[in-house]
């Protein structure tokens, strides 16, 4: 999954700065005031780069990230440029990226190593090809002539595509693991899909595209696939078919206790404790989403986008097997289920009648509970 330029820039500079300052760490006092200064320029640096304050075109960016130690680089050009004017600094970091540029002997090859970096690939990569049943796209960087190199895109269709921007190869690659992402989805991931990384003087097999690109299902759903999973979902689970959302709403009462004015303990102080996990099919932005939420006083509210179906049953079984141990500690006061309808009527049941099987879900003897 690519990771945004700025942010993957931005992580190297903090862990370069992380670095240096547990360097600082390490020194006398003495050597630590000495080297205010270098603190105090880095501090800079880092600051101008992760706010975004200095504007980098994208091959800038790259030039930057594939340095062995940016913060170094620019902090050592900074020196050179002997300027005590603060405000010259994001000039220098745009000097010192224009020149790491130039120290590469192909800007597409800038390009490339940079596209292979985003995606967390290895840097020595030559090629990348996806195929399945139908399909073929190949990216690579060519040697065209020696020290020159260009980056070509060539689909199934054998029209053979020069990219020259970081903006251009990105947009292309997007579209192609789109692409086999969507026949991926209408196969229900039947469909036979390989990569091949090609990297000089090695071997290397075919990896499976739903390993290579794991964001597969997200890339390539479709309202009917997202409608699909859920009205399975709902069958799996004997729930009614025009069901759009199920909702667990838990309550105990627990003894606070404490003094009252004339000294005397409060027996009626008592408060209550909820806990709510739903789960629901609804229009956002004009696509079909499937949601899980869970919150209670205790815990942040968490609320998560399921595409999975396999993830959704499981998170599903996971709210069950927990109210099902609950119930059989008492934890609750009691536990309501509310269904609702696609009409937006809603219907309340107890949990035993959701869960008929609770008592074979819990993990405690149940027995002695109910002595």
């Amino acid at each position: 999954m690519a990771m945004n330029l700025h942010i993957s820039l931005r992580n190297k500079i903090l862990s370069e700065y992380c670095e240096f300052r547990k360097s600082q760490e390490q020194l006398k006092p003495k050597d630590v005031y000495e080297n205010a200064y270098e603190i105090v320029i880095k501090q800079n640096i880092r600051d101008m780069i992760c706010d975004e304050t200095v504007a980098l075109t994208s091959e800038q960016k790259i030039a930057l990230k594939l340095s062995n130690n940016t913060l170094d680089e620019i902090y050592e050009d900074w020196l050179d440029k002997d300027s005590e004017n603060m405000a010259d600094i994001p000039y220098t970091i745009t000097e010192t990226a224009d020149r790491l540029m130039s120290n590469v002997s192909s800007k597409s090859q800038l390009i490339w190593r940079g596209f292979l970096a985003e995606n967390r690939l290895d840097l020595n990569i030559r090629a990348i090809k996806i195929r399945n049943s139908t399909n073929s796209d190949i990216f690579e960087i060519k040697e065209v002539i020696k020290d020159e190199y260009t980056i070509l895109y060539n689909s199934n269709d054998n029209c053979t595509e020069t990219l020259t921007s970081v903006d251009e190869l990105r947009s292309v690659y997007e579209k192609a693991l789109d692409k086999y992402s969507r026949k991926l989805i209408e196969t229900h991931g039947k469909e036979v899909t390989g990569v091949l990384l090609e990297i000089p003087n090695r071997l290397t097999p075919f990896t499976e595209f739903k390993d290579f690109c794991p964001d597969w299902r997200e890339r390539g759903s479709t309202p009917s696939y997202v409608k699909e999973v859920w009205d399975n979902f709902l069958k799996d689970h004997d729930l009614p078919e025009d069901t759009t959302k199920i909702s667990f709403h838990a309550t105990s009462t627990y003894y606070v206790g404490g003094i009252d004015v004339n000294g005397h303990e409060r027996k009626d102080n008592y408060s209550e404790y909820t806990e709510d996990d739903s789960f629901y099919l609804f229009d956002y932005d004009n696509e079909l989403v499937i949601r899980y939420g869970f919150e209670s006083e205790l815990d942040f509210p968490i609320e998560d986008t399921i595409i999975d179906p396999s993830i959704l049953s499981k998170d599903y079984e996971d709210v069950l097997e927990k109210y099902s141990t609950e119930l059989s500690k008492r934890t609750y006061n009691y536990i309501d289920v509310c269904i609702t309808k696609s009409d937006g009527s809603e219907t309340h049941e107890d949990f035993e009648k959701i869960c008929p099987d609770w008592e074979e879900r819990t993990h405690l003897d149940i027995s002695s509970c109910h002595r």
